[in-house]
């Protein structure tokens, strides 16, 4: 244990060189030496860690650590090599092949591979395992309850979907003004959109627990991922995948924990189809918005290599949204040292209808640092500028700079750390898993925007421990 713990400090120490060896020879440089040198220092940093989980035999695919580093290294590691190899940047202005550039693609490589120390670091602190062992939890669930909560959730879950539909005019017309939806009319629509996305899948999953007795009853297996398909329903219908992601994790990760454990080889295949299916969604969606209707939804003629890439690889344009974020708050050196973004989280259950002028960081987040791209892709700048993602490292750069990237990046780790350990504890009670997924299923949201991130988690948790709460809860009437 000291030999291991020892090795992986003279590795962090001689990558921490490496980096600053690069910053100081290759900074002011132009070409693409120093580009390639940081790019493949930040692939060390990514994979020794899992290396060398795997060779002592303590790697978890779904600890939360793993998946954040997944989606954070298919950002800021796989992107920037995608664009270097002759990728279309989604910026114009933004070419790798232009010399003033380069220094930034450089700083932003760098800077992830540095942010990616500080995570491990918070990760690596005995601190977590210390808070994770000493969490509270929920007592057992009340068995009797558990078809009304179930049915609660659902009847709500449905009927949200239903209303929200309507107000759009119908479902017709909600899937022929899907664009408009996805960017400004899901404002002020916040508590009809998590019953329908979120509170119904949490039902289903109630239920997938208690209907679920042992892993080899295939009729009640096969009864309860249907029922857990259709609470998806609604999310496909709205467009969103991001929503559809999280529910389909958490169900991952209750059967691994509580029923049998899940091969690598099952694992990948199902990531593989799930991929797969994701990419197909977003075609047909596509197709809907563009007007197509019929066996034409299902037509894939614009069907290329950037397609199928987008939805994993180009669907955040990580490196470049780095460096937008570094050449705005370095000319206006405005940050927001994170005062706006934890209260946002913390009042983010507060309905529009009650707080008209509630700010969205990320519609602020698009008017502040994106305002080039939106002239020049739309001529204006209007209140459709929620889509753009920061990616972890260019939020935490906007908030309070290089100081705030390594804080941020810090604070996720010891978070992860601290979820892990708390489902560690008992993997087998159905609250502490339930409540690790809802933690865990946000964390490859928080390599994508850690605002939308808390935002979701906040709300969720909420929701999944209202249930919990009404399945425990004991009421206590002395004479």
């Amino acid at each position: 244990m000291l030999l291991g713990q020892l090795i992986c400090r003279i590795v962090i120490l001689f990558l921490s060189a490496a980096i600053l060896a690069i910053l100081l020879f290759f900074g002011s440089s132009e070409g693409f030496l120093g580009i390639h040198l940081a790019l493949i220092i930040f692939f060390a940093i990514v994979l020794f860690p899992i290396l060398w989980e795997l060779y002592t035999h303590k790697f978890d695919p779904l600890n939360p650590k793993n998946l954040f580093i997944l989606y954070y290294s298919l950002q800021l590691g796989i992107y920037p090599i995608y664009i270097l190899a002759g990728g279309e940047t989604f910026m114009p202005w933004l070419e790798p092949d232009e010399p003033y550039n380069q220094p930034f693609y450089l700083a932003a490589i760098t800077l992830s591979a540095i942010g990616l120390l500080f995570f491990y670091l918070g990760y690596s602190l005995r601190i977590g395992r210390v808070i994770g062992n000493s969490l509270p939890t929920f007592s057992k669930w009340s068995n009797d309850r558990i078809k009304w909560v179930v049915m609660l959730g659902m009847f709500w879950g449905f009927g949200a979907a239903y209303r929200l539909i309507q107000s759009q005019g119908g479902l017709q017309t909600f899937l022929v003004s899907l664009g408009y939806w996805r960017s400004q009319g899901l404002i002020g629509n916040g508590y009809l959109i998590y019953p329908a996305t979120g509170m119904l899948p949490t039902a289903s999953l109630i239920f997938f627990i208690y209907f679920v007795k042992k892993y080899n009853n295939y009729l009640r297996l096969w009864v309860a991922l249907l029922v857990f398909a259709f609470s998806l329903f609604p999310g496909i219908l709205l467009g969103f995948r991001i929503v559809l992601v999280p529910p389909i994790l958490q169900l991952i990760i209750l059967w691994n924990y509580m029923y049998k454990q899940i091969s690598w080889k099952k694992l990948l295949s199902f990531a593989g189809l799930l991929f797969f299916a994701l990419t197909f969604y977003g075609l047909a969606r596509h197709n809907i918005e563009l007007g197509r209707q019929g066996l034409d939804i299902f037509s894939f003629q614009d069907f290329g290599v950037d397609t199928i890439l987008k939805p994993l690889v180009v669907r955040t344009p990580g490196t470049e949204m780095v460096i937008q974020v570094m050449q705005q708050t370095n000319i206006t050196h405005e940050y927001k040292y994170f005062f706006d973004s934890i209260f946002e989280a913390l009042t983010i259950l507060i309905p529009r209808a009650f707080w008209p002028d509630k700010q969205v960081s990320m519609i602020i987040f698009g008017r502040e640092i994106m305002s080039d791209y939106l002239l020049w892709r739309d001529g204006t700048i209007t209140e459709s500028t929620g889509g753009l993602t920061p990616t972890v490292i260019g939020y935490f750069y906007w908030q309070m700079g290089v100081i705030g990237v390594l804080l941020g990046m810090f604070v996720i780790g010891l978070v992860a750390k601290i979820a892990y350990q708390y489902m560690c504890v008992n993997s087998k009670s159905p609250s502490r898993l339930l409540t690790y997924s809802v933690i865990m299923s946000a964390f490859p949201i928080f390599a994508e925007s850690p605002q939308d991130a808390m935002n979701s988690s906040v709300i969720r948790f909420v929701g999944t421990s209202l249930f919990l709460f009404l399945l425990t809860f004991r009421l206590k009437l002395r004479a």
